[in-house]
């Protein structure tokens, strides 16, 4: 599959998007996952505010790992979404298709 432009992630199927926003919540749900990144937000914040200001190369440094932090949060929560729209998506025709079942039987109308 090709992505709509570049750096844009294929569309997954639906099956395969739902196995991935399910390992992928079960990962951010993990403490240790948590932790981390918890503790790696707070090292990067803490190191920020105890630079110079002088340093500013160093600032922007540390600016931009935690720019990176958040980016890595945000896709693993973009992911999550994403399974869990393909889900309801799924159940939703499979609501549909059996409705459109049980509205031929009622009809009379073989399927």
């Amino acid at each position: 599959m090709t992505a709509a432009y570049p750096g844009a992630r294929p569309k997954l199927a639906s099956l395969e998007a739902e196995a991935q926003g399910r390992r992928t919540a079960s990962l951010l749900e993990d403490p240790a996952m948590a932790d981390a990144f918890a503790r790696l937000e707070n090292d990067i914040v803490a190191a920020w505010r105890s630079s110079p200001l002088d340093r500013s190369d160093a600032r922007e440094w540390l600016y931009l790992r935690l720019a990176a932090l958040s980016a890595v949060r945000d896709e693993l929560r973009l992911i999550v979404q994403q399974g869990a729209l393909a889900e309801r998506e799924r159940q939703q025709r499979e609501r549909e298709s059996i409705d459109r079942r049980e509205q031929g039987f009622a009809a009379g109308d073989p399927l």
